[in-house]
């Protein structure tokens, strides 16, 4: 799980820095040096390229999907990036991607990590998926896949909610 502990030491030199929830992948991709392009892009979410004219990699963004969608490709290029997995390749007409599964496993994996890191969710203590996609600005279903990872859903998340409501009726007077 090295792409775990890549995804949470490079959020902590970015939020030792920047220490604002959500990252800002945009100012997180210049820190790093890495251009990011949203254009049209058919049947794929995003690519990074290394143009061999250049030694700057480029982030390609499908310009169509909605912005939580975005940041997730975003962060999962940068994980492709900094986990050393090659690149895509541009032949003059298309873009070419052949990874492993194992390599989109380990993207994910970075992703979901570097745009909720557990240590950071802990120190708010256990939040609804709603709350964890409002906080971290990240779809609905990615916080759900997160909370799910984390033991916050079934008979645990049903007894934070009423204890909740039950703390916010108290303190109604009701």
């Amino acid at each position: 799980m090295h792409e775990i502990i890549r995804a949470r030491k490079l959020f902590s030199a970015y939020y030792n820095v920047v220490p604002t929830l959500p990252i800002d992948m945009i100012k997180l991709c210049k820190c790093l040096k890495f251009a990011v392009r949203s254009i049209e892009l058919e049947g794929i979410e995003g690519c990074h390229l290394r143009p061999k004219s250049d030694r700057h990699i480029v982030i390609l963004l499908n310009d169509k999907q909605h912005r939580h969608r975005k940041r997730f490709t975003l962060a999962h290029e940068i994980g492709h990036i900094l986990l050393g997995h090659d690149p895509a390749i541009f032949d003059g007409e298309s873009i070419i991607e052949a990874r492993q599964a194992w390599q989109e496993t380990e993207a994910n994996r970075f992703a979901s990590e570097l745009l909720l890191p557990v240590p950071e969710l802990k120190k708010h203590g256990m939040l609804t998926v709603y709350e964890m996609s409002e906080m971290f600005d990240v779809s609905y279903d990615v916080a759900e896949i997160k909370a799910q990872q984390l033991g916050w859903v079934g008979e645990k998340l049903d007894k934070f909610y009423t204890e909740k409501m039950l703390a916010q009726l108290e303190a109604m007077g009701l």
